[in-house]
C-alpha cells in the first residue's frame, strides 16, 4: 500500500461494516431474519446512493410508511421486502 500527500481537498467516507448476530439466543419463533422486528427511532433520514450504491451525498427523508420507515414504529424486517425495488442497487429487490 502506498500513500501520497494530496494538494487538493479530497472527500472521503469511512464507514464500518458491523455485523450482528440477530438471533444469538436461537429463538425458535424467529428462525428467519424476516421475522425479526427492527426499530431505528433516529433514522428519519438516509444518504442517497446511485445505481451501484455509491453515496451521492444527497440527504433523503425516510417517509413515514415507506419501505425505509423503521423510525415511526417498530416493524418486521421482511414486511416490505418485495416493495423495496431498487433499494439495494440497480434492478434488485430487498
Amino acid at each position: 500500500m502506498t500513500a501520497f500527500s494530496l494538494t487538493e481537498k479530497t472527500p472521503i467516507m469511512l464507514s464500518s461494516h458491523v455485523y450482528w448476530n440477530l438471533d444469538g439466543f436461537a429463538n425458535p419463533h424467529t428462525d428467519l431474519i424476516m421475522n425479526h422486528t427492527l426499530s431505528l427511532p433516529y433514522s428519519g433520514q438516509r444518504i442517497g446512493v446511485d445505481s451501484i450504491l455509491i453515496p451521492t451525498g444527497e440527504i433523503l427523508a425516510n417517509t413515514p410508511g415507506s419501505v425505509n420507515d423503521f423510525w415511526t414504529q417498530p416493524k418486521k424486517m421482511g414486511k416490505d421486502l418485495m416493495k423495496a425495488v431498487g433499494n439495494c442497487g440497480d434492478g434488485c429487490t430487498g
